[in-house]
């Protein structure tokens, strides 16, 4: 199953290098926020619970999917979950880190208000008949 989610750039990260600990490669990493914040399907209200993801896009090539978007951009993220188990050094107990990794981006050209659909007129056939189907 293919995870995404659309929603309007909040936040994008400048890349970061991190060598690796023998000196011998970089490993590059950028965030992005996007504010995916329902609204109401009919009232066009913000919910008033926010939702602000934070994805991690990790290695070069995927650094540079986010060259060329702009904050308020509406874009759909793909992404993967991934979780390590680790134990807390202090004390012992057993936690869980989860990463919300992107590795595809695609800017929604068409920016579509929630009410949109709703207040559209409706288009009825016309029937010469209207009593017959």
């Amino acid at each position: 199953m293919k995870l995404q989610i659309t929603g309007k750039i909040d936040y994008i990260g400048d890349v970061v290098s991190i060598p690796s600990k023998d000196g011998t490669r970089t490993f590059y990493k950028r965030e992005l926020w996007i504010d995916a914040t329902l609204f109401d399907r009919y009232t066009g209200e913000r919910s008033k619970y926010e939702n602000f993801p934070a994805f991690e896009f990790s290695g070069e090539h995927n650094c540079k999917l986010l060259d060329g978007l702009s904050i308020g951009d509406v874009v759909t993220v793909s992404f993967t979950l991934q979780g390590n188990k680790y134990a807390d050094r202090v004390t012992g107990q057993v936690k869980n880190f989860t990463k919300i990794q992107g590795y595809a981006i695609d800017k929604v050209e068409h920016q579509q208000s929630p009410l949109q659909d709703y207040n559209a007129p409706l288009d009825y056939p016309q029937l010469d008949n209207p009593l017959a189907f």
